[in-house]
């Protein structure tokens, strides 16, 4: 049996086909919310990230323990989350078809960054999952920068849209003294009115569910779904890995399911036997040696793209 909350509310699968990417999650994109290395009598030692996931590559199975949160959970038309707000009177959404993934990429960016603001970098970096056909992203990254560091910067200078806008003292940069040039004219174009955002405020996000924080039980359990034409396995460690490899010499190991769920999809496979190794130390350990980094075989992408940035700037 599977267990995770979507939205708030907790969720259980007795029975599924693991192997099917088609949810019930109507979005591109859900922002997860999980907890590591939990302590059961205590929150403080609890590890909380926040990701966001393509829903449609994402097994109900792999969810076990997990704070699903999707476009629905965040707000509605009657209270619209700040996210929500932005790309809408930002005139970020068109067809509207990208937009619940693209609202969830900026959800999980905020909420993984609670402490600061992010920075346009962290914004570029954060919708590079994200196709937009329609508005051509100057919108959409022109409404969401008003959440980053820069813009937060310019504000406090004076500065809004990359131009002086007339808060400088000699008024528009083209009539002033000191820029003959120019760089913004009394008729510039403006998109929309920042002041009319709603603020973000972190504090008033969902908690954490606390039967999640309260204990790591879910994370450390050994998982076996059976479906009709499929059996997911989540070994715990190692031994258990292999034996369940050396018992099923064809299983397919999934962690990004990039590939298998792909192939599932698009090209009707079917694998009897799934294995997610997600929870195995062995697998999911980063070790540094005088020859380099060695990273575990479940170690995400993100994860190794953010070890190799901070080492090089070491360097």
């Amino acid at each position: 049996m599977t267990m995770w909350t979507q939205n708030g509310r907790y969720s259980t699968t007795l029975e599924i086909n693991c192997a099917s990417v088609e949810q019930s999650l109507a979005v591109q994109k859900e922002a997860v919310e999980h907890a590591l290395s939990c302590s059961p009598n205590t929150t403080i030692a609890c590890k909380k990230f926040h990701l966001s996931a393509n829903a449609c590559l994402t097994p109900v199975c792999a969810v076990h323990g997990v704070a699903v949160t999707t476009v629905e959970g965040i707000g509605n038309v009657k209270k619209l989350h700040p996210v929500q707000e932005r790309i809408a009177k930002a005139h970020g959404s068109q067809c509207g078809f990208c937009t619940p993934g693209i609202v969830m990429s900026m959800y999980s960016l905020l909420r993984s960054n609670s402490q600061r603001s992010p920075t346009m970098d962290d914004l570029e970096v954060a919708f590079q999952g994200n196709l937009c056909r329609c508005t051509g992203y100057r919108p959409i990254i022109e409404g969401f920068r008003t959440f980053t560091e820069e813009w937060n910067n310019s504000i406090l200078n004076g500065v809004a849209n990359g131009t002086c806008s007339g808060y400088s003292r000699n008024g528009c940069c083209k009539e002033g003294k000191d820029f003959p040039n120019g760089c913004c004219t009394n008729e510039e174009e403006i998109l929309f009115n920042p002041s009319k955002f709603t603020p973000y405020d972190p504090s008033q996000e969902p908690i954490f569910p606390p039967e999640l924080q309260l204990s790591s039980e879910l994370n450390h359990q050994f998982l076996k779904v059976s479906g009709q034409r499929v059996t997911w396995y989540r070994p715990t460690t190692l031994n258990q890995l292999l034996t369940l490899k050396k018992t099923y010499p064809q299983a397919r190991i999934i962690v990004g399911n990039t590939e298998v769920g792909v192939e599932v999809k698009f090209k009707s496979c079917v694998y009897p036997v799934l294995i997610h190794p997600t929870q195995v130390k062995e697998l999911t350990q980063v070790s540094y040696s005088n020859e380099g980094i060695n990273f575990g075989s479940s170690v995400t992408l993100d994860e190794i793209d953010s070890i190799l940035k901070k080492e090089i700037k070491k360097l």
